[in-house]
C-alpha cells in the first residue's frame, strides 16, 4: 500500500511540475532551453566601407517576471566590448540557459560621430533595422552607421540602457564615449553621465 501512495504522490508533484512549466512557457517568460550568444559582428562607415574602430558595443541582458499584466523585466548582466581595428568585435553571451526567464541580449552600438545602434533584442535587428544598414551572414552583423553631421547629431536622441545609473562600472567604455560625443558638441561632459 506504501508504494501504491508514494507512486501516487510522485505522480502529482510531477503533473504539478509540468503545469507550472507549461503556464510559464505559455507566457512567454520561460524558455526551456536555449543557447545565448555568442553575439558577432562588424561595425564600419556606411559611406566608406571602412572598419570603425573603437566603437562601443553593449550588450545587457535582463530578466522576465510573469504578471497579471504581462511580463516586467529587470537588469540581470550587461557586457561591453570596443571594436577592434577591423571593426570587429565579439560578445559571448551566456552559454546554455535551461528553464530560463532571461531574455536574448539587448544590443548598443554608439561610436561619437556616428548614427547610433538604439537597444534592441540582437535577433530582432533582423527584422526591425534597414537591410542597408545591417547586413547578416548566418549568425554575424555588419553594421553601417552613418558619419552625421554636427547639426544630425544636436538634434538626435541618444539612447542609452536602463542601468545607465546603477551599473555603471560595467559601461565604462559607453560613458566614455558619451563624453567625448558631449564635448565635440561643445556641451559639459558629464551631463549624460559622470565620468568616474
Amino acid at each position: 500500500m506504501e508504494a501504491a501512495q508514494l507512486l501516487k504522490q510522485t505522480r502529482r508533484v510531477t503533473n504539478c511540475f509540468i503545469l507550472i512549466a507549461a503556464f510559464l512557457v505559455s507566457t512567454g517568460c520561460v524558455n526551456f532551453v536555449r543557447i545565448d550568444g555568442p553575439y558577432e559582428g562588424k561595425v564600419i562607415d556606411a559611406e566608406t566601407g571602412k572598419p570603425i574602430e573603437g566603437a562601443v558595443v553593449f550588450g545587457e541582458w535582463s530578466k522576465a517576471h510573469p504578471g497579471a499584466g504581462g511580463a516586467s523585466h529587470t537588469y540581470y548582466d550587461s557586457h561591453e566590448v570596443l571594436t577592434d581595428g577591423k571593426g570587429e568585435f565579439s560578445i559571448p553571451g551566456l552559454g546554455l540557459l535551461v528553464l530560463t526567464m532571461i531574455e536574448e541580449m539587448d544590443v548598443i552600438i554608439f561610436k561619437a560621430g556616428y548614427e547610433q545602434v538604439t537597444p534592441n533584442p540582437w535577433s530582432g535587428l533582423k527584422n526591425v533595422w534597414p537591410k542597408d544598414k545591417v547586413i547578416w551572414q548566418g549568425d554575424k552583423a555588419t553594421f553601417r552607421l552613418k558619419r552625421l553631421s554636427m547639426k544630425e547629431r544636436r538634434n538626435r536622441h541618444v539612447s542609452f540602457p536602463s542601468c545607465a545609473v546603477e551599473h555603471r562600472g560595467k559601461m565604462r567604455n559607453l560613458i566614455r564615449e558619451s563624453n567625448i560625443e558631449m564635448r565635440e558638441m561643445g556641451m559639459p561632459a558629464n551631463m549624460l553621465l559622470p565620468e568616474e
